[in-house]
């Protein structure tokens, strides 16, 4: 204690300098960090010092960035041993170390170095190290006897190491927060796996979340860290260290790799014009990183809308278990191998290599397959470049497949495999749900699942009637024995709420909640028929704090709990009459026969909403809904932020392209007048009835470029490419600087202004997700459509909906994601955005004005006089039929867009007004580009007039009507 007032004393003087003088970013032997007390780095980049977080008195000595708030941590000393009060310094201690002290000056926390300098001084860096180093003058201050990089937090800084040195046996990695408000360990680690070829594992406890690609001498593993414009990224693997570091292109940007309490591993920038944080990459970005989701030997492709299926050669190990969705077992060879017998190996491409390798880096890789094969146990091998071989000797896991940019994986197999043909059948995703992960899903759950616990023997009460109650512990069950009604608590055990839930499944399933505003506070409570006829649920004072509130009831009223999970008000002398029922209230579960949508006549709402948390029932934050303005698309939010918006929904697709081609269920979609929703109905009644455990087959939002407008306005994700944003073809971003650091919010704009029904067209883009908030006009031709929109000044995108019916845009274009078997969009954009494609293409018909003439040829067509041919395809034109001034006997017929397109612009270079005309570079432009819309032509000037003249547009004058020939001279000139 003798040491302790003499730390506050020196402390002090220490941080009362002069304002003039330089931050101090370093202590030395007798001087101490206190109370609110700081170290500062030399830039005033990070600060040392005490922090608290919540209401928690347990204290905490960190580093975090300077000027950023809130306040950002990126490291902690003593995160498994705080402070318990204001009470506590930092200083160099006896042994020359680092030491944190408490209260009564006991080390809590200490560098622990075993080599310690003479003259030891403790400094934070500017790279956010904290460093114990010599300061005597003369010594290298780049030399140090410890660093914090070496003990990372939850966050890799540049110039850290997630990794292992070799040689010392130390290890770096990386370790999320237990909460938001508490540093101590969570359940999330990010480390190397050096075992065989070194991977990146994310793991919660020692279960594997994540595992990258293996990490050779060909990749790093993750490809998306390759042509990246905000940092460097480092691999080192060699005799003495394997790891992965990076560094800033921009050194004055400030970026960072974090994994967070929820086992996400992500990339952030700060954004200085925003002042947030910005996610620029999520490393497990999709379903397919799941760590082994399609088992031994089955392989993920995120492009297809069932995820999961055996790899060629092999079948499911339990055929019933894979087509139930399954997939846990895996997959076995079809046919027996045989070792040195009739074996060869077949070749995967474009694959992420599967878990734990061995490797041999001497080996050439022409030697790998023989290797492979002269030994039994090795069941695949893949090549490392120039020298080295990967070879594997055990069950296959975790394999993947990329649309482009894997690896070439060689798999051991029986010969009579090698020449077969495998018509494996396809495997059915579902959809699950979960309330703790923070996200709201479908959860879609067989109304058989129990039918498996079904006893024979007994029947169950699943009705009330009037005078009849359910109390305490009592309750209703479903004739099947499917569902139970009755009341629960969950967490809290004076709260109770009266709700439906599975009868035979543990832990308890809770599928629908009456009162989940207004629990019971105590276990009184009754559900009977009221004196209204309405299903009421009592209190203890007999008060209704939950009623069925129908205002239609029915003369003998009768309450029943269906096998469907159901709870209806009936007739009782009719049970299919219902004047209400639970379907018409969901929860956070959709179950076969409920609807998620709206009844667009009575105003009544179907949607999903989830839990507050997992043991409080009460309103959450997140919504799963149908937004049916314009085109109907299912959105999830959190409150009114969007997070996810499914591809919209027209007469062509559902907007969930998964759901088709299901063998589980069959997906209803209804679009009408008068309702707009979805629901399901199972096809297998016993999918899921023979496992004990919900098994999620299926996430809705299931990459990165599901985030809603994760790319900015004009911009396109896709989920193959190493950085999934960029700007549509024709557009370029709002903020370059912005773009090129990842920060995509500020989105694209036209590359060229445009000028509106001048020289204007529609670029298509195709396998899209449709854009954000569309109109739709479902009586229209799709033919129209073009024309419709190129009409309207306002609108910027449309696209065709089947034989009838149009979607338009009229704002920027938001949320459009890249993927195959998407949609077609046609964006409007100035000509010059235009491809001019000059491709030499046949054409029926070739339109020349001749300057001298100001004759009309039209080749392939034999005439006698100009004037008898163009009265003939003017009056064609008009009778829809110009298609029969094609000679039937050409030689080589052209498709009929063509013909027709150079005919429409023959007759558009012939209009009687010059100004109607098109220019030559105009011209040039129609016939070359495939997307332009074409004006309607007008009465050509060559025709001799035999009707009435249209009223001049630019003129007030009508002209008479005249049998004289009259003839415009139409003139080749640029204008």
């Amino acid at each position: 204690m003798e040491r302790f007032p003499f730390f506050i004393f020196s402390s002090t003087c220490l941080f009362f300098i002069s304002k003039f003088s330089v931050a101090v970013d370093t202590i030395s032997p007798n001087q101490t960090i206190t109370g609110s007390q700081t170290l500062v780095s030399a830039g005033e980049i990070f600060e040392l010092g005490f922090f608290s977080r919540g209401s928690s008195n347990k204290r905490y000595l960190g580093i975090w960035f300077k000027r950023i708030l809130p306040q950002t941590v990126v490291w902690v000393a003593n995160r498994n041993n705080p402070l318990t009060n204001s009470s506590g310094a930092l200083t160099i201690g006896l042994d020359g170390n680092i030491v944190l002290l408490n209260q009564t000056e006991t080390v809590i926390w200490s560098s622990n170095s075993s080599s310690v300098p003479k003259n030891p001084v403790a400094q934070l860096l500017d790279s956010g190290n904290l460093v114990l180093r010599d300061g005597s003058s003369g010594i290298n201050p780049e030399i140090y006897s410890w660093q914090s990089f070496d003990y990372p937090f939850d966050t890799l800084l540049p110039g850290m190491k997630v990794g292992a040195n070799l040689r010392s046996g130390q290890i770096w990695y990386l370790t999320s927060w237990k909460s938001e408000d508490d540093p101590s360990p969570g359940d999330y680690t990010y480390k190397i796996d050096y075992r065989g070829l070194p991977q990146k594992v994310l793991c919660k406890g020692s279960d594997v979340q994540f595992r990258s690609e293996p990490w050779d001498w060909v990749g790093s593993g993750l490809p998306e860290l390759y042509k990246n414009s905000l940092f460097n990224p480092i691999f080192v693997f060699n005799e003495e260290e394997v790891y992965y570091s990076f560094e800033n292109i921009n050194k004055s940007a400030i970026s960072r790799f974090v994994v967070n309490q929820s086992g996400s591993v992500q990339h952030i920038s700060w954004n200085d014009r925003r002042l947030e944080w910005v996610v620029m990459m999520t490393l497990r970005k999709d379903n397919c990183d799941d760590y082994d989701i399609c088992g031994a030997y089955g392989i993920c492709n995120i492009n297809n809308a069932q995820n999961c299926k055996c790899l060629k050669g092999f079948t499911p190990r339990s055929p019933v278990d894979y087509n139930a969705l399954d997939w846990a077992g895996g997959c076995v060879p079809g046919s027996p191998r045989k070792c040195g017998s009739e074996e060869g190996f077949r070749k995967f491409t474009d694959t992420k290599l599967p878990d734990t390798s061995t490797f041999n880096r001497s080996m050439s890789s022409m030697d790998c397959e023989a290797a492979c094969l002269n030994n039994c146990s090795c069941v695949g091998y893949a090549r490392t470049g120039i020298l080295g071989c990967v070879f594997w000797f055990g069950d296959l896991l975790d394999i993947r497949e990329y649309s482009e940019g894997g690896r070439d994986l060689y798999i051991r197999m029986a010969a009579s495999e090698l020449d077969s043909k495998n018509n494996g059948k396809p495997v059915a995703v579902i959809v699950a749900g979960s309330v703790v992960s923070g996200l709201l899903l479908f959860v879609f759950i067989s109304c058989f699942t129990c039918l498996f616990f079904v006893s024979k023997f007994s029947i169950a009460i699943d009705t009330i009637s009037p005078n009849q109650t359910i109390t305490g512990g009592q309750t209703l069950v479903s004739a099947g024995k499917i569902f139970e009604l009755g009341f629960f608590s969950r967490g809290t055990p004076n709260k109770r709420y009266l709700g439906i839930w599975f009868k035979s499944i543990l832990p308890q399933t809770v599928v629908w909640v009456a009162n989940r505003n207004t629990p019971l506070t105590n276990s009184s409570g009754a559900i009977t028929i009221g004196r209204d006829g309405n299903i009421v649920l009592l209190n203890q004072t007999e008060t209704v704090i939950w009623s069925s509130n129908s205002s239609s009831v029915p003369k003998n009223p009768v309450a029943q709990l269906l096998d469907s999970g159901n709870l209806v008000l009936r007739e009782g002398s009719n049970p299919k009459s219902y004047l209400w029922q639970s379907f018409d209230y969901p929860f956070d579960t959709l179950l076969p026969g409920m609807k998620l949508g709206a009844n667009l006549k009575r105003g009544q709402n179907w949607y999903l909403r989830s839990w507050k948390s997992e043991d409080d029932p009460s309103p959450g934050d997140y919504t799963y809904k149908i937004d049916y303005r314009g085109l109907p698309q299912i959105v999830h939010r959190k409150g009114s932020e969007v997070r996810f918006r499914s591809e919209p929904w027209d007469w062509i697709g559902s907007g969930f392209p998964e759901l088709y081609r299901n063998p589980l269920m069959n997906t209803i979609f209804v679009f009408n007048e008068e309702e707009v929703y979805y629901s399901f109905e199972n096809i297998n009644k016993s999918a899921i009835s023979r496992r004990l455990e919900w098994v999620v087959m299926m996430t809705l939002r299931k990459d990165n470029c599901d985030d809603y407008a994760i790319c900015g306005a004009y911009g396109i994700c896709n989920i193959n490419n190493a950085q999934n944003c960029k700007c549509l073809k024709g557009f370029t971003p709002r903020s370059p600087v912005d773009y090129n650091a990842l920060d995509w919010t500020g989105g694209c704009v036209p590359g060229s202004p445009r000028k509106c029904r001048s020289e204007e067209g529609f670029r298509k883009f195709t396998d899209i997700k449709l854009p954000d908030t569309s109109s739709y006009n479902r009586s229209m031709s799709s033919m129209d459509c073009e024309a419709a929109c190129l009409n309207n000044c306002s609108c910027v995108a449309y696209a065709k909906t089947g034989n009838l019916g149009c979607a338009f845009w009229f704002g920027d274009l938001l949320d459009i994601k890249e993927y195959e078997g998407g949609r077609e969009l046609y964006i409007r954009m100035a000509a010059s955005e235009l491809d001019s494609k000059n491709n030499g293409k046949s054409v029926a018909v070739i339109v020349a004005v001749s300057a001298v003439s100001g004759l009309l040829l039209f080749v392939f067509i034999s005439w006698n006089t100009y004037e008898l041919k163009l009265f003939q395809a003017w009056k064609l034109w008009n009778e829809e039929k110009p298609l029969e001034l094609i000679d039937a006997f050409m030689e080589d017929p052209v498709p009929e867009f063509e013909s027709l397109k150079c005919i429409h612009v023959g007759l558009l270079c012939v209009q009687k007004r010059p100004n109607d005309r098109p220019t030559m570079p105009t011209v040039l432009l129609m016939l070359d580009s495939e997307n332009v819309v074409l004006p309607q032509p007008k009465q050509p000037g060559f025709y001799t007039e035999r009707f009435p003249v249209e009223k001049d547009s630019s003129s007030s004058i009508v002209k008479k009507t005249s049998t004289l020939n009259d003839v415009t001279v139409t003139m080749l000139e640029g204008r």
